[in-house]
C-alpha cells in the first residue's frame, strides 16, 4: 500500500461521529499496541538477563563437575594404589602363614622355607610403606600445586 499523503483536506476540521468514533478507537487500538510492544520488550530483556544468568550459573556448575570428576579420579588412583600394597601384603601374609603351617610352632628356626617367607613378608612390607608414603607425598604435591 503506498503512503498517504497528510494534508488538509484529507482529514475535515469537523469530523462526523463516525469517523470520530472509529478514530478514539484506532488511537485506543494504538495506544494499548504501545504498551504491549513495551511490555513485550521488557519481558524480553529480563528473560535475556535470566538466560545470561543461568548460563554462568551452568558454566560454574561445569567447572564444578569437572573438578569433583578430577577429584575422584584422583582417590581412585589414589584407593587403587593402597588396594595394590594392601594385596602384596596379604600375599605376603599368606605366604608365611602356609610356611609356618608346613613347618609347625617348633620349627621355626630349622624351616628354611619359614626364614624364606619372613624376609618376603618383611621386604613386602617395607616396600608397601614406601609406596604409601609416595602416595601422600604425591598427593601433598598435587595439592600445593591446586592451592598456588
Amino acid at each position: 500500500m503506498p503512503p498517504i499523503a497528510i494534508t488538509r483536506n484529507r482529514y475535515p476540521q469537523q469530523p462526523g461521529r463516525e469517523t470520530l468514533r472509529l478514530y478514539n478507537q484506532l488511537f485506543d487500538e494504538a495506544q494499548y499496541l504501545n504498551r504491549a510492544r513495551g511490555q513485550y520488550k521488557g519481558i524480553v530483556e529480563r528473560q535475556r538477563t535470566h538466560i545470561a544468568e543461568l548460563q554462568g550459573e551452568l558454566q560454574q556448575f561445569s567447572k564444578d563437575m569437572a573438578l569433583t570428576l578430577q577429584q575422584k579420579a584422583e582417590l581412585n588412583k589414589i584407593l587403587l594404589g593402597y588396594a595394590d600394597v594392601i594385596g602384596e601384603l596379604e600375599k605376603a601374609g599368606s605366604t608365611l602363614e602356609n610356611a609356618f603351617e608346613q613347618n609347625g610352632a617348633w620349627g621355626l628356626f630349622s624351616g628354611s622355607a619359614l626364614v624364606e617367607a619372613v624376609r618376603a613378608f618383611i621386604q613386602t612390607f617395607r616396600l608397601a610403606t614406601q609406596q604409601a608414603k609416595e602416595v601422600k607425598k604425591a598427593k601433598a604435591l598435587e595439592a600445593s600445586r591446586v592451592d598456588s
